[in-house]
């Protein structure tokens, strides 16, 4: 980033920029971001609950103010495993005006930018890049920059790549590539919440505008699975015959039952260990969710492992899976009452 940013067109230019050569990332890459971003306005006219909204709809709301917590982890510390103070949290709390009657629902983000260009001195390398896929993924799934253009999940795995060949320090370099792999974990975590959302508000039995613009039930729907679309791949003609992944939050009590040993090629060596998770309430059950290696923490294996056969587990989380045979992710929010501050991926 080697100018001011003033525009969401100036905006996107940096972060490919830095996505195709990660050294031309700066910790003064903030000072350069003087953009005036006009709030995300969604107008719902719901006929059933007129001067409501929905549990869901708040919970998306909710998801955003994880991600920013975990935007700032990143551009100050350069990883997420580190726990925010207060004044770390300080100036990042994400504000949703709402109105009665028709209801409005403002999401501002420029106060947010504002924070991070105001208390960027001393944070890591990455700092602007992360606050620039931050806001630019979330204007994106809500269809407010609408070129063709997307982030991909391969852009980062190729960024990663690229660093690897041209960092000449190795452990630099291995720092560097966490810190675009968390990166790239908060993209997707925008594109989920994002994508949820539209798919919330296509529910609503009215009339939905999103700064201005009003859309249909079918236009919400196809914008949500563009956004999944997009980021994950599935628009190539390589894959296009891959089932579509779908994310989907779930809470309830579930039973944790048999621990399944895969082992590798030789047959010989235990690869990976995978339990079940039953829903006490629905009957629904999760198959073939992988608890070994880097796949959980150590506090999430306990948790599990000590409630297989035995309690349920109070649990909310996301899952992300192709169908449900197949789970490719799951998002722990909350477990028997613990709650962490941001999603844990297992």
């Amino acid at each position: 980033m080697d100018k001011e940013i003033t525009t969401l067109d100036e905006l996107e230019s940096a972060i490919y920029e830095i996505l195709n050569d990660p050294t031309k990332a700066s910790m003064e890459d903030l000072e350069r971001f003087k953009m005036n971003l006009q709030p995300i306005s969604i107008h719902i006219e719901d006929k059933d609950h007129p001067s409501a909204i929905s549990a869901e709809m708040l919970y998306t709301f909710t998801s955003y103010q994880d991600l920013i917590y975990r935007a700032v982890k990143i551009a100050k510390y350069g990883y997420t495993s580190k726990h925010l103070s207060d004044e770390d949290k300080n100036g990042f709390t994400l504000y949703v005006t709402f109105r009665q009657g028709s209801l409005f629902s403002d999401i501002d983000l420029q106060s947010i930018m504002e924070s991070a260009v105001e208390k960027m001195n001393g944070w890591q390398l990455f700092g602007g890049f992360t606050f620039a896929v931050l806001v630019w993924g979330i204007v994106k799934c809500f269809g407010i920059y609408s070129n063709n253009e997307r982030i991909t999940k391969q852009d980062f795995n190729r960024s990663q790549e690229r660093l690897a060949e041209i960092q000449a320090n190795k452990d630099i370099a291995e720092a560097q590539i966490k810190s675009i792999g968390d990166i790239a974990k908060l993209a997707e975590g925008i594109t989920i919440a994002s994508s949820n959302a539209l798919e919330t508000l296509a529910k609503v039995n009215g009339s939905i505008s999103i700064n201005g613009k009003q859309y249909q039930r079918g236009e919400l729907m196809e914008m949500a699975k563009t956004n999944r679309d997009d980021f994950y791949g599935n628009g190539s003609e390589e894959i296009d015959s891959e089932p579509e992944i779908k994310q989907k939050f779930i809470s309830g009590n579930f039973l944790t039952s048999r621990i399944d040993l895969k082992v590798d090629s030789s047959g010989k060596t235990i690869d990976k260990r995978c339990i079940n998770l039953i829903n006490v309430d629905t009957g629904e059950t999760l198959k073939g969710i992988e608890i070994s290696g880097k796949n959980m923490t150590a506090e999430q294996r306990d948790m599990i492992l000590n409630a297989v056969d035995g309690k349920p587990l109070e649990l909310k989380m996301t899952i992300a899976y192709r169908d449900p045979e197949t789970i490719d992710s799951i998002y722990i929010l909350e477990c028997n009452g613990k709650s962490f501050e941001q999603p844990e991926l297992f």
